[in-house]
């Protein structure tokens, strides 16, 4: 819901940025609440090529995902529907991490970071 942010829920051969990638990251069988199971993923986020002379400008499109609320913000766009259009009965973001650098694709560096979501089903 995001205009302009391409997901993807595998990783392409290349993707079109800015983008933010699903990765599994763990499952939790019947654990946390009620003896459901419990998801764990990141969504990394690569806001745009690391060069000096754009630097400044993605990093302000990153901070914009990041936040908390807004327009442009991943967390509030993903907890406007807590069950993920009924594919998890809810899910929350705690965090984010690994802000900087991430080398994807050929060596090519793009400035990003990882977006924690915990859901259950």
């Amino acid at each position: 819901t995001i205009s302009g942010l391409r997901v993807y829920d595998t990783w392409p051969d290349q993707p079109n940025i800015p983008a933010a990638l699903v990765k599994p990251v763990s499952w939790d069988y019947r654990q946390a609440i009620g003896g459901v199971n419990r998801i764990m993923f990141e969504i990394v986020i690569l806001a745009g090529g690391i060069e000096a002379s754009t630097l400044a400008r993605v990093q302000d499109k990153l901070d914009a995902y990041l936040d908390d609320t807004g327009a442009t913000s991943i967390k509030a766009a993903l907890e406007l529907d807590k069950t993920l259009s009924g594919s998890v009965t809810t899910m929350h973001v705690p965090s984010w991490s690994d802000y900087g650098g991430i080398e994807m694709y050929n060596g090519i560096e793009y400035l990003g970071c990882k977006i924690l979501v915990e859901a259950w089903c």
